[in-house]
Formats: structure tokens, C-alpha cells, sequence
């Protein structure tokens, strides 16, 4: 069962030992159940580990509620360890699958004692591991939510946001914080303490309601939580800026984007009794816009956290065009700031990394969606041409483009966007009774042509007058093309690492699903 590496007989010896398990009296259980339980974490070959945690599964699954609830706290104890302390991947995950198993079973007296365990753990601040540990058990445990639980919510929310203010790297650089202070913290453990607090926020957002009497309880924490978020949508460790997008996400399902801004949340959240609320409400979404922004300009950002960006951009532009058309400031300042954002996106791709379209694709599929909005299209009608010409200049530029002939994925996503620009435009008319999209498309066009004669000018112009100046810059672009061409085929080779890219701020994110995190 624990030694054989055939798993065959690994599972025929566990199906076997299982039935002895039930089957006999609970005295002879308990005492070949310790057997088990010491293998879980101290066996030295992994399958065995696993081998012993799925066995407990099954045991978990099909004893009797009594002796479960004898025996689950001895139980408990070696699962997170394994939880907290095993380094592959398979043996957290079942380790985390067997507490799921447990919770669901056991009595309401048990099922309190472990959320007590897990909320004494998450206050060890001398212990970053059992801080850990302590909050991505309590998440294990909500999940399994019951009603003796509920009034416990606020206290979580509590602890978190404690937490949170213990890790204290919002006020400055994580990187140069975590760097100073290497001797004494563990960067990889601060990495998953953290996103292990966002994970259980997450959890308890998803089980309250957000009504105007649940959230009188949270008053007092929520502003604090609210700005967390946004401090720490930035920190460099994609699976906390995952669980960050997940959060905002969790709130933004429960509120209409035309109600959103006027919900009793936003008013907990941002105290909306002062004065100059409206300035708050606008100053955090504008760090928040750039938190996001921020975050998918990387190359090696993962299709889950584009994905979740993307759903956030396209609800606060809904948000935004609803303030804009009842000429609310906060409207009239934040849906410019997003437009302007979107084609800063694909402008900076366009001119610096052409071969690349990863982030064209996301700002293109942004359009199709708010497209679809009524709001959003009034409000084109009302934009200043400046603003007008950032929505549409990313797309015409593609359209007008050498590389526009060629049958591309690419090439049907900016097409069909144009599309999308034709449909939500074509009852639209300019004060002058023009059709708006042509009248642009025409102004826009000839703006980017004359801007690159004016390109071309000035180069021939530089080659003639200054041709020393000119013949130095062509022999440097030469020079570095050679270089990175040598380098790609090293590296391809196998025989220098390959170059650092920019989303790598520390580590490999990708070396963990970040719902495996357990």
C-alpha cells in the first residue's frame, strides 16, 4: 500500500486495508488509522504520501459520522502539515481534498474547533509558514460554509485585513522590502501568505449577500479592505494579482454597472458622508485603472489573469458611461482615462513590439464588448475628438496597414471590431448631418498618413544634412539586430539562458495553478 512502486498494488493493498478499517472494532481502527497517518507526512518517497492521503479519503468518505467525529482532529494535524510543509504539488492538492472531505462530514462542534485552530493560527505573525497555513485552512473550511459559522464573517474579514497591515509592503516597493529584509523573510512564503489572505477574503465575499444589513456589520473594515485591494493589485507575484481581479470580480457580480457606484457598498466603502467623497471614489479607481493596466503590459502574463482584466475593464467602462451620460465628474474624468489607457495599450505594442499581438487582441476584444452596451455608444456621440480619435485610431491603423492584405487570426479580430465599430455607429450622425463613423474614419486616416510622410521627411532630411549622424544610427541598428540574432540562436541552442523578459519580476509564476495554492 505504501511501499510498492507498482501503483496497481498500491491501490489493490488500499481498497484491502480500507475494509479492515470499517470493518473492525474502532479500538483496532484507531490504532492501524496512527499507522497511516505517520506515513502521510514523514514517508520519503511521494507516491507512498499519496498513496496514504488518498486512503484517507476514502475513509473520510464512508465511515460512520460518530467515529469521524472521534478521530477527525488526529486526523487534522498530519494533513496540514502536509498542506503546509510538502513541496510537491499532487500531495497539497490531496492533502486539501481530504480536509474538504472531513469538513463535510463532521459535526458542528468539530467543524467550529478547526475554524478556531485555523483563526488562532492565522494570528501568528512570528511564524509567516503558520500564517500561511492558518488561512488557506480557514478557505478550506468556508468552503464547506455552515450557519454556525456565519456570524464568525466579520472576524475573518478582521484578520485579514490584520494581516495584511503585518506584511505592510504597500507603503513603499515590495521588491527593495522584501530584498532588505532577506535574512529574516522568506519572499516565496510572504508570496503565498499573501495570496492565501486575498483567497479568504474572496471566499467570505462570496458567501455574504453585500445588502445594506450584512455590510452594517463590516463598516468599519470595509474602506480598509477596499484600498488593500487596490495597494496590492501591483505586487509582483501573479497569483496575488489573480486573487486581487478575482475579489474585484466577486463584487462587481453583485451590483448592475448603472447600480454600482450608488450601491450601499461603495458608500460603506468610501464613507461617503464627507465632502469630498466623489474625489476619493475617483483617486482609487484611477490607481485601480492602472493597477490593471499595469498588469497585462507584461509578455509572459498568463491567459487567466488577461482574461479576468479584461472582464473588469469592460464592467468599469459600463460603469463610467453611465456616470458620462448624467454628466457626473467622476464620469466625465475615469471613461477618458480607460479609453486612453485601452490605445496607450496597443499604441506602445504597435510601434515597439509589432510581431507581437497579444495585447492588440486584448484592447480589440475590449471593444467588441462595450460595443454592445447602449450607454457606451451615446457616449461616443459626446466625446471630445481627442478622446474619439484614441477609441478608433488603434483599429483603423490595422485596417490601413501593409500587413491588412494577409488572412490572419489577427487580421479577422481587428475586421470584425470595425465591424462591431459600423453596427453601434450607424444610426449615429455628426452635427453636420454626416455619417459619424466615415466622417472619422476619413479625418483619422489622413492624420496617421500625413504623419508618416512626415517620418519619412524628416529621415531623408537627416540623410542629406547630416549624413555622418545618419550613417552612424543605420550602423548601430545594424549592429544590435546582429546581436539579438546571435543571442535567439544561443539561447535556442541551449547554450546561455535566455534573456529575462519583463513579467518575470520574481520567479516563475507559472510554477503553480494559483487554485492549487493549498
Amino acid at each position: 500500500m505504501i511501499k510498492s512502486p507498482i501503483s496497481a498494488n498500491r491501490i489493490n493493498c488500499r481498497n484491502l486495508y480500507l475494509e479492515y478499517l470499517i470493518g473492525y472494532a474502532q479500538d483496532k481502527t484507531e490504532k492501524s488509522l496512527d499507522f497511516v497517518l505517520a506515513q502521510v507526512a514523514n514517508y520519503e518517497e511521494q507516491t507512498g504520501r499519496e498513496s496514504a492521503i488518498e486512503l484517507l479519503i476514502l475513509f473520510a468518505a464512508k465511515v460512520n459520522q460518530k467515529f469521524l467525529n472521534k478521530v477527525c482532529l488526529k486526523m487534522f494535524y498530519p494533513l496540514c502539515l502536509v498542506l503546509g510543509k510538502d513541496q510537491i504539488q499532487s500531495c497539497r492538492k490531496l492533502a486539501r481534498l481530504c480536509l474538504d472531505k472531513i469538513f463535510l462530514r463532521v459535526g458542528d462542534e468539530e467543524y467550529l474547533e478547526f475554524a478556531k485552530v485555523s483563526r488562532s493560527w492565522m494570528e501568528n505573525y512570528d511564524d509567516l509558514s503558520l500564517t500561511k497555513l492558518g488561512f488557506v485552512v480557514a478557505e478550506i473550511v468556508l468552503s464547506n460554509c455552515r450557519n454556525v459559522l456565519v456570524d464568525k464573517f466579520p472576524l475573518f474579514l478582521f484578520l485579514s485585513n490584520e494581516a495584511l497591515n503585518q506584511f505592510d509592503l504597500t507603503k513603499g516597493s515590495f521588491i527593495s522590502k522584501a530584498a532588505s529584509n532577506s535574512d529574516k523573510l522568506d519572499v516565496k512564503m510572504l508570496d503565498y501568505a499573501v495570496c492565501a489572505v486575498f483567497k479568504l477574503i474572496d471566499r467570505v465575499l462570496k458567501l455574504l449577500g453585500l445588502s445594506s444589513g450584512i455590510l452594517e456589520s463590516f463598516r468599519s473594515i470595509l474602506p480598509h479592505l477596499v484600498h488593500k485591494i487596490a495597494d496590492y493589485i501591483v505586487y509582483p507575484h501573479e497569483w496575488v494579482q489573480v486573487s486581487c481581479c478575482e475579489i474585484l470580480s466577486t463584487i462587481f457580480s453583485k451590483f448592475q454597472p448603472s447600480e454600482f457606484l450608488q450601491s450601499e457598498f461603495v458608500r460603506y466603502s468610501f464613507k461617503q458622508n464627507k465632502g469630498n467623497s466623489n474625489e476619493i471614489i475617483t483617486d482609487y479607481f484611477v490607481k485601480l485603472i492602472d493597477g490593471l493596466f499595469n498588469n497585462v503590459v507584461y509578455f509572459d502574463v498568463s491567459k487567466e489573469l488577461v482574461d479576468l482584466t479584461m472582464k473588469l475593464v469592460v464592467y468599469l467602462v459600463l460603469v463610467f458611461s453611465n456616470h458620462f451620460l448624467n454628466n457626473s465628474a467622476i464620469g466625465k474624468e475615469l471613461l477618458p482615462k480607460l479609453i486612453d489607457k485601452l490605445n496607450g495599450l496597443a499604441f506602445k505594442e504597435s510601434k515597439f513590439n509589432h510581431k507581437s499581438v497579444a495585447k492588440r487582441q486584448f484592447v480589440f476584444s475590449c471593444f467588441q464588448l462595450v460595443l454592445q452596451s447602449f450607454d457606451f455608444v451615446q457616449c461616443c456621440q459626446r466625446l471630445d475628438e481627442e478622446t474619439l480619435d484614441k477609441l478608433l485610431v488603434p483599429v483603423i491603423r490595422e485596417l490601413i496597414s501593409k500587413s491588412s492584405d494577409e488572412k490572419t487570426e489577427f487580421s479577422d479580430l481587428y475586421q470584425k471590431t470595425y465591424q462591431s465599430f459600423e453596427k453601434a455607429f450607424r444610426k449615429l450622425r455628426t452635427e453636420s448631418g454626416e455619417e459619424f463613423l466615415p466622417h472619422h474614419y476619413t479625418k483619422i486616416v489622413a492624420n496617421l498618413r500625413a504623419k508618416k510622410l512626415e517620418r519619412v521627411v524628416t529621415k531623408k532630411r537627416e540623410a542629406v544634412l547630416d549624413p555622418e549622424s545618419y550613417a552612424a544610427k543605420k550602423t548601430a541598428k545594424h549592429a544590435k539586430q546582429r546581436v539579438d540574432k546571435k543571442r535567439k540562436i544561443a539561447e535556442s541552442r541551449g547554450k546561455i539562458a535566455k534573456k529575462k523578459k519583463l513579467g518575470d519580476c520574481r520567479g516563475n509564476p507559472g510554477e503553480m495553478l494559483v487554485e492549487d495554492l493549498g
